[in-house]
C-alpha cells in the first residue's frame, strides 16, 4: 500500500506473512501441543469426578470444580506461553519494519503527531500478551454451555477423552485468535502512519494554498509601493515554500 498521491510506501500486511510466522515459531509450536495432547492431573481429576449441574449441585461441590478448573485452565495456558511470546516478537518485528520507515521520514517532515504513533507501537505488544489466557479463561469454565455439557457426563474415559478434545481444539482457537488479533495490529499500525503521513501533507498543501491565494490577492491589489514591496516578499516566500516541500519529496 502506498500513499496515493505520495511517495511514502506503507507496508501492507500479507495474508501469506502470518504462516510465516508460525514456520518460525515451528519448535514452540510443537512443544506447545505436545503438552497439550501429553497427560493432565488436573484433566484426570476433573474426569474422574462425578456428574457436575451448576444449576443443580451445591455451592461448595461448584467451589471445588472451579478450583479444578482454574488449575486446568493455567496447565493449557502455560503450555502456549513461548509459542505466544515468540508470535508477538515476530508481529514486533513487523511492526519495527514500519516504525523504522515512519522515523526515517519523520526526520525530515516532523510531523506533529508522531508522539502518538509511537506511544501506539509500545502498546502492541503489550496488549497482544495474555490472549491465550483471556481465550482459554473464556471457553474452559461454567459459563461456557460446551464445557459444562462435559462437566454434567459421568466420570470415566468418556469424559477425559471429551476433555482432551476439547483441550485441543479451545488450544487451536486462541492460536487463532492471536494470528487474528496479530493481523489487525499489523493493519491497524500500518493505517496509522499511512493517515499521519497523509495529514501532514495535507496540512503543507493548505498552506501553501493559503500563500498562494495572499499573494494573489495582494497582487491584485497592489496600488502603493508599500503594497507592492509586501507583494514581493510575500511572493519570495511563497516560492521558498514551494521548493522546500518539492525537495522534500525529491530526497525521500
Amino acid at each position: 500500500m502506498s500513499i496515493i498521491g505520495t511517495p511514502f510506501p506503507i507496508p501492507n500486511p500479507d495474508p501469506g506473512i502470518f504462516v510465516k510466522i508460525l514456520k518460525g515459531v515451528g519448535k514452540v509450536v510443537k512443544y506447545a501441543w505436545n503438552v497439550i495432547t501429553g497427560e493432565d492431573e488436573k484433566q484426570e481429576q476433573i474426569a474422574a469426578s462425578r456428574a457436575i449441574n451448576p444449576a443443580k449441585n451445591t455451592a461448595d461441590e461448584i467451589a471445588e470444580l472451579n478450583q479444578l478448573l482454574t488449575e486446568f485452565r493455567k496447565n493449557i495456558a502455560s503450555a502456549a506461553d513461548g509459542m505466544e511470546h515468540e508470535m508477538i516478537v515476530e508481529c514486533s518485528m513487523m511492526l519495527q519494519e514500519i516504525m523504522n520507515l515512519f522515523e526515517e521520514h519523520n526526520a525530515k517532515l516532523k510531523i506533529a503527531r508522531s508522539e502518538s504513533v509511537k506511544r501506539k507501537f509500545s502498546r502492541i505488544g503489550k496488549e497482544l500478551k495474555g490472549t491465550f489466557a483471556d481465550h482459554v479463561q473464556k471457553r474452559i469454565s461454567l459459563d461456557d454451555a460446551e464445557c459444562v455439557k462435559i462437566l454434567k457426563l459421568p466420570a470415566g474415559e468418556l469424559k477425559n477423552q471429551r476433555l482432551q478434545e476439547m483441550k485441543q481444539k479451545v488450544f487451536i482457537e486462541a492460536g487463532n485468535e492471536i494470528i487474528r488479533r496479530i493481523r489487525d495490529a499489523v493493519q491497524d499500525f500500518s493505517d496509522t502512519v499511512e493517515d499521519n503521513f497523509e495529514m501532514h501533507l495535507e496540512r503543507t498543501e493548505d498552506r501553501i494554498q493559503e500563500k498562494a491565494e495572499a499573494f494573489s490577492k495582494l497582487s491584485m491589489a497592489a496600488d502603493s509601493d508599500t503594497q507592492t514591496v509586501e507583494s514581493i516578499l510575500l511572493k519570495a516566500d511563497y516560492l521558498a515554500a514551494v521548493c522546500s516541500y518539492a525537495d522534500s519529496l525529491c530526497e525521500i
